[in-house]
Order: structure tokens, then C-alpha cells, then sequence
């Protein structure tokens, strides 16, 4: 919302409105425009971590908080540029034609992604906590201030990529409902339904 208020981001609307009788589209049209709002977060959260690290690095009077802000106006610019690049594969994604196939491997794709990114946002935070610790080196004040930022970033971006999996698991067994309905024969597609 904030990328679409400051003209940066285009607005969600770019999906095609679609008529909910036809299930694959539906579907395919709901994964879209959650991965648009999660798109949507993230490039809001690297903005507003890029304005606060670069604000918080020039008025910061102690060097671990400069490092500190300068990691997290890093991260703000990464986190935008992923959440911008999202946007442009929804975009395409909404104007190309897909089946139930490419629909639902689409699908299977983002819970992969965000089941990745948990694993990545671990291993994240694990390592923010190990600078963070890190003492006697010289380097302190910087170890600790990049160690903290990357506890922040990962503790977020797991937040996100949890409430990201959730969304998508909640329409999973619709989607092997779905699939389970469609029979595929030698010379088409039929769909069989039982009240």
C-alpha cells in the first residue's frame, strides 16, 4: 500500500477480474493477489527500512548503531528490489494464459519459495545472533550492529513467509479437490463432481 501511495509500485488492479465459477482461475486469480499483498509488504518494509538505516545512520552517535542502521538500510533496498521484482512476475503471470497445470505447479512454487525463505530467515537469524556475540575481535561495534539488524530482518521475514504459507495452505485441499474432479481423457477434459 505504501509502494502504490508513493507511485512507486503499481497497484494490485493489473489481475484480471475473472468469474468464481470457473475454479482453476479463481484459484490461479487468489494466488495472484495474495502473493500481490505479500509483494506489496515487502517492498513496504524495505522502504521504510531503508529511510529508517539511512536516517538512523547519520544521527546515530554510537558505531554499533550506526551499523546497525547502515545493515538495516541495506536490507531495505534488497527487500525492496525482491518485492518490486515479484510484482513484475505477478504482473506477467496475470495477463498469461495457464491451465490447471501450470496453475497449480504456480502454486506448489510459492509455498516452495516461502518453505525456503523459512529456512533461509533460520539461518539468518542464527548468524545475526552469532556476530552479535562475537567479542574481542576490534570489530565490535560492527559485528554487533550488522548481528542485530540481521536478527531483525530474519525475525520478520520468517513472521511474513509463516502468514505467507498459511494463506496458501488454507486453499491447498481446494486445490486437490479440484485436481481430483478433473479427468483427463484421450481426446479432452471432462470434470466430474459429486454433491
Amino acid at each position: 500500500m505504501i509502494g502504490v501511495l508513493m507511485g512507486i509500485l503499481p497497484s494490485r488492479s493489473f489481475a484480471q477480474e475473472i468469474s468464481f465459477a470457473d475454479s482453476i482461475k479463481a484459484y490461479d486469480h487468489h494466488r495472484i493477489m495474495v502473493n500481490a499483498a505479500g509483494a506489496e509488504v515487502i517492498c513496504g518494509w524495505g522502504l521504510i527500512n531503508f529511510a529508517g538505516g539511512a536516517t538512523g545512520y547519520f544521527t546515530a552517535k554510537q558505531d554499533e548503531w550506526k551499523y546497525f542502521h547502515l545493515g538495516n538500510a541495506a536490507f531495505g533496498l534488497a527487500n525492496t528490489a525482491f518485492g518490486y521484482s515479484r510484482v513484475l512476475v505477478l504482473r506477467w503471470q496475470a495477463v498469461t494464459p495457464s491451465g490447471g497445470k501450470i496453475a497449480y505447479s504456480r502454486f506448489q512454487s510459492e509455498k516452495r519459495r516461502h518453505l525456503t525463505g523459512l529456512a533461509t530467515d533460520a539461518v539468518f537469524m542464527a548468524g545475526g545472533i552469532g556476530l552479535a556475540r562475537m567479542t574481542g575481535t576490534g570489530n565490535d561495534a560492527i559485528y554487533h550492529g550488522l548481528g542485530r539488524s540481521m536478527v531483525m530482518q530474519g525475525a520478520f521475514l520468517a513472521i511474513y513467509d509463516n502468514i505467507m504459507l498459511i494463506t496458501h495452505a488454507r486453499y491447498e485441499d481446494r486445490w486437490l479437490r479440484l485436481l481430483d474432479e478433473l479427468r483427463f481423457t484421450g481426446t479432452g477434459l471432462t470434470y466430474v463432481h459429486t454433491f
